[in-house]
């Protein structure tokens, strides 16, 4: 199983670093097989959620999409 430590904080606190909460962990029986660093996403990097879409005429390859980024545009 993968779990984020962002996700685990919101339920236990977690004021300790890495390898004291891989041998907390590993003590209460969960086995630890790694504890990888995944960086965040680049600050150009948007999601969005895609409101509609369309084939365009003259393609057939290409699609219109209307999309909605969330800060009200």
């Amino acid at each position: 199983m993968i779990i984020s430590r962002n996700w685990l904080a919101k339920y236990i606190p977690l004021e300790m670093d890495d390898d004291a909460l891989n041998q907390a962990l590993t003590f209460s029986g969960i086995e630890v097989e790694a504890i990888d660093h995944i960086p965040a996403l680049p600050p150009e990097v948007v999601t969005a959620r895609i409101i509609s879409a369309e084939k365009l005429e003259d393609s057939e390859h290409l699609t219109l999409c209307m999309v909605d980024i969330g800060d009200g545009s």
